[in-house]
């Protein structure tokens, strides 16, 4: 506590603060100007983006409302990438449990490099396994949302007979 008081006590600590002060309030006004910009592409540029991804998910919900084909073919492709989902997690599991095993079978020099290699296999696995479910994820809620329009022009048509 005592070394804190004669530092505050100290001329130079003070001189030191006063001249940081005064470089940062520089500093900032001018790099203020540069934030602003970057900030704002940044935003429109994720704006342009995100209103370009609604804009195509439209379009595939579009196509699958006015085709029954689209929609059996995004059926077999959500199918088909959950199957590879699932393969992909139970790789990454029987390539981690197996980078436990390798110092029972092999020697020690050639099993920690077997591990860190099924390790690194089996993360970037479960990885690639999570990205998959994701995809089959929003491929099942573009069905979805097609299923509803489909079933609400139906009601309509039945509703104005």
């Amino acid at each position: 506590m005592d070394k804190i008081f004669t530092e505050l006590s100290n001329p130079v600590w003070w001189f030191s603060v006063v001249i940081a002060g005064i470089a940062i309030n520089v500093f900032s006004s001018y790099l203020r100007g540069a934030l602003d910009k970057f900030f704002s592409k940044t935003s429109s540029w994720w704006r342009d983006k995100s209103a370009a991804r609604k804009k195509a998910w439209e379009e595939r919900v579009n196509k699958m409302v006015a085709d029954h084909d689209e929609r059996e073919a995004a059926v077999a492709e959500e199918l088909r990438t959950r199957l590879k989902a699932l393969f992909l997690f139970l790789s990454s599991l029987i390539l981690f449990c197996y980078s436990f095993l390798t110092g029972i079978i092999f020697t020690v020099i050639i099993s920690n490099l077997l591990k860190i290699i099924f390790f690194v296999f089996s993360i970037f696995f479960l990885f690639s396994g999570f990205l998959g479910w994701q995809l089959a994820e929003s491929t099942e809620a573009e069905l979805e949302e097609a299923r509803n329009r489909l079933a609400k022009q139906v009601s309509k048509e039945k509703s104005d007979v």
